[in-house]
């Protein structure tokens, strides 16, 4: 991608997450509300794996398993099962278009995230 560099902070997708999830800044549609419950699910997913990733200083440019490089590479047990069931959490939102994820299932992802940042300290 061309333009400027930034160093951008992935805490960000979780705090947008948070804003407009919490907030109700945005006037959802009940036909789109699916779509924002899978979208934050998974911004909340990446801002996990890239945190990590970024703290644990994996490069993982340019590898096929990128993310199971990553939960490898957690030390923690608790906190790789964490992070594990919100990548299986993610991956239903994403790709199981069958699947009606609730706003406990947003309530879980958004805890799970906090319950492993706050094991890692970080």
């Amino acid at each position: 991608m061309e333009g400027t560099k930034i160093d951008f902070d992935p805490f960000e997708f979780y705090e947008f997450c948070e804003h407009a999830y919490r907030e109700n800044n945005y006037d959802w549609k009940k036909e789109t509300e699916h779509a924002f419950r899978r979208t934050i699910i998974s911004r909340i997913y990446y801002s996990a794996f890239l945190r990590i990733r970024e703290s644990l200083q994996i490069n993982t440019k340019d590898k096929y398993d990128s993310h199971n490089l990553v939960i490898n590479s957690i030390q923690d047990k608790s906190v790789k099962n964490l992070f594990k069931n919100l990548k299986r959490l993610r991956a239903e939102a994403d790709y199981n278009l069958s699947t009606i994820i609730t706003r406990d299932d947003v309530d879980n992802a958004f805890n799970r995230y906090k319950r492993i940042f706050d094991q890692l300290g970080i």
